[in-house]
Parts: structure tokens; C-alpha cells; sequence
């Protein structure tokens, strides 16, 4: 499953402008969960489950959870996916 949701954060994350200074927009955890594709893909797991995926995509580098208040934020990291 974590190949799928990194191909969904990379297009949920996709810039608007592509000549933004950014090179990816963030999403907050709770805009995630709620996500379409997300719901249907991991109806039958739980939360937990869920975070366990994020956090394998964080250890590989392919994801930065940022903190922000009021919840983290998820951001994609490019250099990773380079080196793969």
C-alpha cells in the first residue's frame, strides 16, 4: 500500500504554480485522513495502521512530518525520491 499512497501524496501535493518556489505543498494529517482515496483504501484498517504507513515513508525519506499547530503536516521530500 505505501507505493500507492506516495504516488497519491506526490499528485495531492503537486504544486499549482509549477514555477512556485516551493516544490510541493504540504498537507495537514487530518486533510489526508479525510481524502477520498485514502478513505477507500484503508476503510478497513486502523489509524494506527494508517500512521504506520506514513512512518515508513518518513524512514525511507520519501515524507517530512512537519509540526505545525494545531496537527502535523506532511510534506513531500524530492531529494529522496531522486536517490531511488
Amino acid at each position: 500500500m505505501s507505493q500507492s499512497l506516495l504516488d497519491f501524496l506526490l499528485h495531492e501535493t503537486e504544486p499549482i504554480d509549477p514555477f512556485a518556489e516551493e516544490p510541493s505543498r504540504k498537507i495537514e494529517y487530518s486533510a489526508l485522513r479525510r481524502a477520498p482515496y485514502v478513505t477507500r483504501v484503508y476503510r478497513n484498517v486502523t489509524a494506527r495502521t494508517f500512521y504506520r504507513e506514513l512512518t515508513r515513508l518518513a524512514e525511507t525519506g520519501f515524507i517530512k512530518f512537519l509540526v505545525h499547530e494545531p496537527e502535523p503536516t506532511i510534506e513531500i521530500d524530492f531529494g529522496a525520491i531522486g536517490r531511488y
